[in-house]
């Protein structure tokens, strides 16, 4: 996930910040930095709120990564925020005002109007709220790529934030049945509670049959990994319908063996990766979908109230918590899905 990282400006001001630093391995702290003025096309803005990725974050945390992971490493893409000062060259921005961004858990930042993802946040949007833009537009991605029809039915591995959002989004969409799958009780009653017709905890009951029994027999024609775990891939393969699709939106770091042949080509099913930075940013005529028009529509949703997110918040705590609040987040079973940082 492309993310802005505080970055010096051109102007001699300087602002002293604090930020969130992974500096080793299971290691988070909060530091001091100096912060620049901005540059002739930037803006500096003091952050409101920011949402923690937790799929990602815990996964660079922790170095999950097959490829590994270098530190010190800057957590963070979903910042909302308040312009302080704007650059001469600016149009279009003034301070005041505030704005959604994919900046770094910081409490100040330096955002490029013209490269970086800058939105303004609707008045009536809470600051807390918008901070969801970039984590909702993963799942409009996945379910956008899944070309979900009217009466589709839709299993989705994972009720952690993209999986929830899936979830509102295959709901607009008009997918039936919606089938929300965790391991978390308390996850899958919030999934409940956001439009799943039915609930499945695979520790507690046969995931396959209680798939089949919802989609009276036939399996699920469209199937979400949003769990972020490869373990889930061969469960997919058995869940999905003859012909079905499976779109992976969860980040896979692991290795698995599969029985391709019985479980995926004999039941001739699509598997489409969608990573949601590979979304196009150049609007042409087959590629309409950018990532800033997902951006303002999912802002326009979280305005109009057709996208709620005020019920995935589980904990909203001072940026300073940071090392308590990922130490809750690592613990296996975690119950917490929405964390919003404050920082005023």
């Amino acid at each position: 996930m492309a993310k802005l990282v505080a970055r010096p400006g051109r102007s001699k001001a300087s602002n002293r910040a604090r930020r969130i630093v992974f500096p080793e391995k299971g290691v988070v702290k909060v530091e001091d930095f100096e912060l620049g003025g901005p540059g002739p096309r930037q803006i500096l803005v003091r952050t409101i709120s920011s949402l923690i990725s937790v799929g990602t974050e815990l996964v660079d945390l922790h170095a999950k990564r097959l490829s590994g992971k270098r530190y010190p490493s800057y957590p963070g893409y979903a910042n909302v925020s308040e312009i302080i000062e704007v650059g001469e060259e600016v149009e279009g921005f003034s301070a005041g005002e505030r704005v959604y961004s994919q900046a770094t858990h910081a409490t100040h930042c330096l955002l490029d109007v013209e490269k970086d993802m800058v939105l303004k946040v609707p008045e009536a949007v809470p600051s807390s709220h918008a901070t969801f833009t970039t984590i909702a537009a993963v799942a409009l991605y996945g379910v956008r790529e899944a070309g979900l029809t009217l009466g589709e039915s839709v299993a989705i591995f994972g009720q952690g934030l993209v999986g929830a959002l899936s979830l509102q989004f295959a709901k607009l969409a008009g997918a039936e049945p919606l089938i929300a799958i965790d391991l978390v009780d308390a996850k899958l009653a919030l999934a409940r509670q956001m439009g799943a017709t039915h609930i499945i905890n695979p520790q507690k009951e046969n995931l396959e049959e209680a798939v089949r029994e919802a989609t009276k027999g036939k399996g699920a024609r469209v199937v979400i990994e949003a769990a972020g775990n490869p373990k889930t891939i061969p469960e997919a393969f058995k869940i999905a319908s003859q012909r079905g699709r499976i779109v992976v939106i969860g980040g896979l770091h692991g290795l698995i063996s599969l029985d391709l042949f019985t479980e995926f080509q004999l039941k001739e099913l699509t598997m489409l990766g969608r990573h949601q930075p590979r979304c196009p940013r150049e609007e042409t005529p087959l590629t309409p979908f950018t990532q800033i028009f997902n951006r303002e529509l999912i802002l326009n949703y979280l305005e109009t109230g057709r996208l709620k997110v005020k019920e995935l918040i589980s904990l909203e705590a001072p940026y300073r918590e940071a090392p308590e609040i990922y130490r809750r987040l690592s613990e296996p079973g975690s119950e917490l899905v929405g964390v919003v940082l404050n920082y005023v």
